[in-house]
């Protein structure tokens, strides 16, 4: 080096070094995947400066630039392998390293009917489905008839096929879709409507001779019959119970009914056992007086208790249409308990109640008397109902056909009482009267006798099983 004279001089100079520049890094990189995205989350470093922006590629595509260290990526493939890249950037614009990681979807779990059930009518099957979602929810229900032709759209787990043909077999297809749109397999079950065959044709069917499953066809030739083309149980105890007023299983006490037979195209049923105050109320002729179980061995019945009600309180006469018990505790609290659907199957019968003069007649002679007879001036005006009492005639026949040689008074006969599936070891009210005495109406007798009697239709005797 020249000094100022233009000499050359000699000097030391220090040596001056540089520091590295650090990237930033990407040191891990964790995934979480569903059936149609996979989200990535980013751990990354800072090197001389911060990082400032995240790159994300997926299969080598472009990158996408963000400033948050998360990203999803969607619209994609179920069980589908995807490569994905990120990398970061410092306020530099300086790169990190590329890390690569390769993650797979996964499969989307569909919704499913896990149940189906079917309950049918004679023209009406009912579907209830068990279903549950996978990932999605369970939204929206199919189902078919016709074994997948035509699908009904719901959003409620359980259908009703309507007006359908009785007696027929109905291929039920169901499906579910879920929150979206996604659909089950299709769970397949079969259902036949029940037949429509009416009660009075079940019964008649049960018919193939005389006393065949406890039935008697009382058309002319039968001997001591009513002959009146009747089909009636009759002995001991034949198969004849019928609920009636309820669907429980098993049928509840109060709803158990006996058919005494077929007349006509109509059914008449007896209820089984006695009728209380819960049914029929306590107005009307209703009597506080009441019957405890362990006060007659005899009861063949279930209840414990049961009230009394008198034939006809108001009048004091044995007139049936100005009965209280006829028009308030049968046919006006009893039909409002059983409600609308039960009641409106009862026909309205007009209810034939001319009696006999006395009680030592046969059944047959006292049907002629209360049927065939009822249009005599001495008999009492008829009454027309729903409800009404049995008659002294349906209480002769239920007895076995050996008895119907017997007059009606002598049915106290202990070979009697026991094939008479009627007779239920208290005193009943029959619907007949009297016919020469204004006051008094048949009573088929209990307590030990079992014939029939007369009382004052103001006594207050119990309430058989009425009939409707």
């Amino acid at each position: 080096m020249l000094d100022s004279y233009g000499r050359y001089s000699t000097e030391f100079v220090k040596a001056i070094s540089t520091e590295t520049y650090i990237l930033p890094s990407v040191t891990s990189v964790t995934p979480t995947t569903k059936y149609n995205q996979i989200s990535v989350s980013v751990v990354g470093a800072n090197g001389t400066n911060n990082t400032s922006k995240y790159y994300y590629s997926i299969n080598d595509g472009a990158y996408t630039e963000s400033t948050n260290s998360s990203y999803t990526f969607t619209g994609l493939n179920e069980k589908t392998n995807y490569s994905i890249k990120v990398k970061v950037v410092d306020t530099l614009g300086k790169e990190s390293n590329v890390y690569n990681l390769s993650v797979t979807t996964d499969a989307y779990v569909l919704p499913r009917v896990t149940n189906v059930s079917t309950s049918s009518t004679s023209n009406s099957i009912t579907i209830n489905v068990s279903a549950s979602g996978g990932t999605g929810n369970v939204v929206k229900y199919y189902y078919s008839k016709d074994n997948g032709s035509n699908y009904v759209e719901s959003t409620s787990s359980s259908y009703t096929f309507s007006n359908l043909t009785s007696d027929a077999t109905f291929y039920v297809k169901v499906y579910v879709k879920d929150s979206n749109n996604r659909e089950s397999s299709v769970s397949s079950t079969s259902i036949k409507t029940k037949s429509n065959v009416k009660l009075y044709n079940y019964i008649k069917s049960k018919y193939t001779s005389q006393g065949s499953n406890g039935l008697y066809y009382h058309d002319s030739s039968l001997t001591n019959g009513a002959g009146d083309n009747s089909y009636r149980y009759a002995g001991a105890n034949p198969n004849n119970y019928v609920c009636f007023g309820s669907n429980v299983t098993p049928c509840p006490t109060d709803n158990l009914y006996r058919i005494i037979g077929v007349f006509g195209d109509n059914v008449k049923l007896i209820k089984y056992d006695y009728a209380n105050s819960n049914l029929l109320g306590t107005d009307g002729d209703y009597s506080t007086d009441t019957f405890t179980k362990s006060s007659s061995s005899l009861y063949k019945g279930e209840l414990t208790t049961i009230n009394r009600y008198k034939w006809n309180n108001s009048t004091q006469k044995n007139t049936w249409s100005e009965s209280n018990l006829n028009k308030v505790n049968l046919n006006t609290n009893y039909l409002n308990n059983i409600g609308t659907t039960w009641s409106n199957l009862i026909e309205d019968t007009t209810w034939k109640v001319s009696g006999h003069t006395n009680e030592r007649v046969t059944p047959k002679e006292m049907y002629t008397a209360e049927i065939t007879n009822a249009t005599k001036t001495y008999g009492p005006e008829n009454g027309t109902s729903k409800i009404g009492l049995m008659y002294v005639s349906d209480y002769g026949f239920a007895a076995a056909p050996s008895a119907w040689a017997f007059q009606l008074y002598y049915y106290e006969n202990s070979s009697i009482t026991p094939v008479n599936w009627m007779y239920m070891g208290l005193s009943d009210w029959t619907i007949t009267p009297y016919s020469s005495n204004s006051y008094d109406v048949f009573n088929a007798s209990g307590n030990g006798n079992g014939g029939l009697g007369t009382i004052k239709a103001y006594y207050g005797h119990f309430l058989h099983q009425f009939c409707i």
